[in-house]
C-alpha cells in the first residue's frame, strides 16, 4: 500500500473524519415489507419499459444531454469525429474479443499513412475490404482486454446503438451498431464464462489469434495436484487457461480488482437499459446478461470466511488481490471504525447496476435494505466521499472509480432518498467541494463533468428535472472537442522543457503559462498548479484515470489507442435524456 495513502487514512481516523455516525437511516422508499398487499421489488423498482425508437425516422428530437441531430445545439463536427473514432475502434481494437484493447501499430510511416488514409477517404467500417491489406499487416500487437476499459466500451456500444436507434438514424447504420453491440455483449459474457465459476469475472482476457499478449503470456493452473490454489501467494493478476472449455483460443487474467469491476458493471447497466425492451435483440442475449449479473451480485452479497461481504471472489476460491469493496475497508485492509465513502459509492453502484440488469429481487433487496437502510452506505457516501481528495498527491484512478461508482448509484438504484445522498456525495463531496482548491470542476475530465451534470439535474432511470447546468455541459463538450482525433497515434507531449522545469515556470504548447509544483503528483508525477486543457494533455489510454495536471508524457512511438474514454462519455451523453 502507498505510504502516503496509509498516512492520510491514519490521520483521518485520528481526527474522526470518516467515522461512524449515530443518526439512523430513513426507511427505503422501495419497501420490501413481506406483509399482505406488499409489492415486490421488481414491481416497485424496475422503471416503466420504454419502447425503442424506429430507425429511418430521423431526425427525432430527444432532448439528450449532448444534443443529437434532431435537437437544438447539435454539433455535426463533433458527431463526425465520434464516427471516425468509432470506425477505427471497431476495425482494429476489438479484433478477436469484441472488446477494447490497446494496440501497437507497425513502426513504419506506410502503416500509419494507410490507416490515416482509410479514415480520411472512406466512411465505412471495413479497413481490410477498402485497403486489401490485413489488419495484422499494419498492427503487430494487441494488448489484453481489461475490465476498466472493456466494460465502459460495452457501455459506449450500448449507448451508441440506443442513441442512433432512438434518433431515427438510417436503418443500415442502426443495424451495424446493433451487431457491434451484440459482439461486445458476447465479449462481456466471455469475461464471466471463461472463469468456469458462477459469480466470478475475469480481470481481463486476450486472444491467441492476435499477435501480442495472448501469444506470449505464460499461464498457471488454478490449483496444484493437491488442490491448493496457485500461486501460493495471491497477486494482482495471474494468467489462466480457459476453464469453461468453450474458448480454447483465449487466455484470461484473474484477480479482478475494484477498478476493473466498476468498469464491467457500467457495461452491464448500460446494456440492460438499452436492450431491455428492444425486439431486435434476441431474448437469449437478455437472459445471458441477467444470469451473469445475478451471479456476480450474489457473490458480492455473500458473507465470506473473513466475516465480511462485498469481497470480489476469484475462481481459485480466494478473494482477489484488490478485492475489498466493503465500506469499512481501506485498500486491502479492514478498519472497522473507518467509513470509506468512495467504496460506498462503488458498492452501491456496482451491485445496484448488477441487480437491475439481473432484474433480481434478492439482489435489489440487498442493495436497498442491507446496504441502504441497515448499513447506511448512502449516508457514508454523502459524508465521506471527500476522502478521495489528497490535494496535489491525489490518485486519479481513485477519482475515476468514485465518479463511475457515483454515476452507477445515481442512475440505477431505485430509491429517491438513496440517490439524493449519492448526488450530494458526488457533487459536494467530490466534484466541487466548497472552499477547496484543485477540484474536478476545473479539470479536463469529461466523465467527471458528465456525472456531475446528471447529479445536478437528478437524472436517473426514474427521474430527471430536465434542467441542465450549461456551464458544466460546456466543460464536457470542450473536453470532447479537444480530444485527439482518429486514428489516435499519440504524440509525445512536452509542455515544459528541462530549463523551464528548473525555473518552475513554463510556456505550454498552447501558449499558456504553467506554474510547476515539481514531482508532487501521485507516483512522483511532475505536475502544474493549473490543470491542462485536453488539447495539450499527455496521451492516455484512459484519460479519466490520468492526472489532468501532468505536464509531460510520451506513450511510445508505436502506441495506437482506441479512445474508449471519449466514446463512453460522448455516447452516454447522446443517449441519456435530460
Amino acid at each position: 500500500m502507498n505510504r502516503l495513502y496509509v498516512a492520510a487514512v491514519l490521520s483521518l481516523l485520528l481526527s474522526g473524519i470518516g467515522c461512524g455516525a449515530d443518526n439512523a437511516s430513513k426507511p427505503s422508499s422501495a419497501s420490501t415489507d413481506s406483509g399482505e398487499g406488499a409489492s415486490s421489488l421488481l414491481e416497485t423498482c424496475l422503471p416503466t419499459p420504454v419502447l425503442p425508437g424506429t430507425c429511418g425516422s430521423a431526425p427525432v428530437a430527444r432532448a439528450s444531454l449532448i444534443p443529437g441531430p434532431g435537437d437544438p445545439g447539435f454539433d455535426a463536427e463533433l458527431d463526425a469525429k465520434a464516427r471516425r473514432i468509432d470506425r477505427v475502434f471497431h476495425a482494429f481494437h476489438v479484433r478477436g474479443t469484441g472488446l477494447n484493447a490497446d494496440l501497437s501499430v507497425v513502426d513504419t510511416p506506410e502503416a500509419r499513412s494507410l490507416i490515416t488514409q482509410w479514415v480520411e477517404e472512406d466512411d465505412g467500417w471495413d479497413f481490410e475490404a477498402w485497403s486489401g491489406v490485413a489488419t495484422t499487416d499494419v498492427v503487430d500487437n494487441w494488448a489484453k482486454v481489461a475490465g476498466a476499459y472493456g466494460g465502459v466500451g460495452v457501455a459506449a456500444d450500448a449507448y451508441r446503438y440506443g442513441a442512433l436507434r432512438d434518433e431515427g438514424a438510417a436503418c443500415s447504420e442502426v443495424a451495424v451498431a446493433r451487431e457491434q453491440l451484440l459482439r461486445s455483449l458476447s465479449g462481456l459474457h466471455v469475461a464471466v464464462a471463461i472463469t468456469g465459476t458462477p459469480g466470478v469475472i475475469a480481470r481481463g482476457f486476450a486472444s491467441r489469434d492476435n499477435p501480442g499478449y495472448g501469444q506470449v503470456v505464460e499461464t498457471t493452473p488454478l490449483f496444484d495436484d493437491a488442490g491448493n490454489p496457485l500461486p501460493e501467494e495471491k497477486n494482482n493478476g495471474t494468467w489462466r487457461e480457459d476453464v469453461s472449455g468453450d474458448y480454447p483460443n483465449l487466455v484470461w487474467e484473474d484477480s479482478c480488482s475494484r477498478d476493473m469491476l466498476v468498469g464491467w458493471a457500467a457495461g452491464f447497466g448500460a446494456a440492460w437499459e438499452v436492450i431491455r425492451s428492444d425486439p431486435d435483440i434476441p431474448d437469449s442475449v437478455r437472459s445471458t446478461l441477467a444470469t451473469d449479473a445475478a451471479a456476480i451480485a450474489a457473490s458480492l452479497s455473500t458473507v465470506q470466511s473473513s466475516g465480511y461481504d462485498l469481497e470480489i471472489m476469484d475462481a481459485d476460491g480466494r478473494m482477489t488481490y484488490h478485492g475489498l469493496l466493503h465500506e469499512n475497508s481501506v485498500d486491502r485492509y479492514y478498519v472497522d471504525t473507518f467509513e470509506n465513502g468512495p467504496n460506498a459509492l462503488m458498492a452501491l453502484g456496482i451491485v445496484g447496476a448488477l441487480a437491475i440488469a439481473a432484474e433480481d429481487e434478492t439482489a435489489l433487496s440487498y442493495v436497498l435494505d442491507t446496504l441502504g437502510d441497515t448499513r447506511e452506505l448512502p449516508r457514508i457516501a454523502e459524508e465521506s466521499a471527500e476522502i478521495i481528495d489528497f490535494g496535489p498527491g491525489s490518485n486519479f484512478s481513485g477519482y475515476n472509480m468514485g465518479f463511475l461508482g457515483g454515476w452507477l448509484s445515481q442512475r440505477f438504484v431505485c430509491d429517491d432518498a438513496v440517490r439524493a445522498q449519492v448526488v450530494a456525495g458526488v457533487d459536494q463531496g467530490m466534484y466541487e467541494r466548497p472552499g477547496e482548491e484543485r477540484q474536478p470542476a476545473e479539470q479536463s475530465q469529461a466523465l467527471y463533468h458528465l456525472v456531475a451534470l446528471q447529479a445536478r439535474s437528478s437524472t436517473s432511470l426514474w427521474s430527471g428535472d430536465g434542467v441542465v447546468d450549461d456551464a458544466v455541459l460546456d466543460r464536457v463538450l470542450a473536453d470532447l472537442r479537444g480530444f485527439s482525433d482518429a486514428p489516435y497515434f499519440p504524440e509525445s507531449r512536452v509542455n515544459c522543457d528541462e530549463v523551464e522545469i528548473e525555473a518552475g515556470v513554463c510556456t505550454a504548447l498552447d501558449g499558456s503559462t504553467l506554474h510547476l509544483l515539481g514531482e508532487a503528483g501521485w507516483n512522483d508525477t511532475l505536475i502544474a498548479e493549473e490543470p491542462l486543457p485536453m488539447s495539450i494533455r499527455p496521451a492516455s489510454n484512459y484519460h479519466w484515470r490520468s492526472n489532468p495536471y501532468q505536464v509531460n508524457g510520451d506513450a511510445g512511438a508505436t502506441a495506437f489507442l482506441g479512445a474508449v474514454d471519449f466514446r463512453f462519455v460522448y455516447w452516454m451523453g447522446r443517449f441519456i435524456e435530460r
